[in-house]
């Protein structure tokens, strides 16, 4: 069986087909928080999940490099987007976004990512 997956762009279906067979390099955006934390933000992460271990069953090894925001500390995460919102830490986008956000936007943010817990794996 092959896995396949929908590109909403073109409105077509293709196969996974790795570059270097048997092994699949995954990279997970996180989330653009301009509200305040929903269940619709944790879909990124599920299907990143979801897709990592459906490739694992089909024998693919993957390599994933995740958004490290799920599972993290509520006070790192407090810290990080402080950092990011004040400019001590630096990242293109993340300085974009924690500009705009409040003391009530980051706790909330860092009380709902500090619960998700999403499995991320490197291969053995």
């Amino acid at each position: 069986m092959t896995l396949r997956l929908r590109d909403t762009l073109t409105r077509t279906v293709h196969p996974v087909e790795p570059i270097e067979p048997g092994l699949v390099r995954m990279y997970s955006c996180g989330p653009t928080v301009y509200r305040y934390a929903h269940v619709g933000n944790l879909r990124t992460f599920l299907l990143a999940d979801l897709i990592r271990r459906a490739l694992l069953w089909h024998g693919v090894a993957v390599l994933h490099g995740a958004a490290n925001l799920s599972g993290q500390q509520r006070e790192y995460l407090r810290e990080q987007l402080r950092a990011y919102r004040s400019g001590r830490r630096q990242d293109a986008q993340m300085n974009i976004v924690a500009k705009t956000l409040t003391d009530a936007d980051i706790e909330n943010f860092a009380d709902w990512y500090s619960t998700i817990k999403v499995t991320v794996e490197t291969p053995k």
